[in-house]
């Protein structure tokens, strides 16, 4: 399904703010593109981190993230988990 206008207006914004910030070392490169085609992911794959809490994947790269996410956006972070 392709963006819509308010959809592309709110992720434009949401970047421009990340990337003026400046909290990461290098460059953000996400970019937002048009309607392409979306394939859901394997069930195994669905809500990983919920489900593997203590996978070495999950322990090394998610959860600094988290804690990274909650230490510098504390007004933003919401500690509740909507799975699916």
């Amino acid at each position: 399904m392709p963006l819509n206008d308010e959809q592309r207006r709110v992720a434009t914004a949401y970047l421009a703010q990340l990337r003026a910030a400046n909290l990461w070392h290098r460059p953000i490169v996400t970019r937002i593109e048009g309607d392409s085609h979306f394939y859901p992911a394997a069930e195994d794959h669905q809500d990983f981190m919920a489900k593997n809490p203590d996978h070495p994947y999950t322990t090394y790269w998610d959860v600094p993230r988290i804690e990274a996410l909650k230490r510098m956006f504390p007004a933003q972070y919401h500690a509740e988990f909507t799975r699916g």
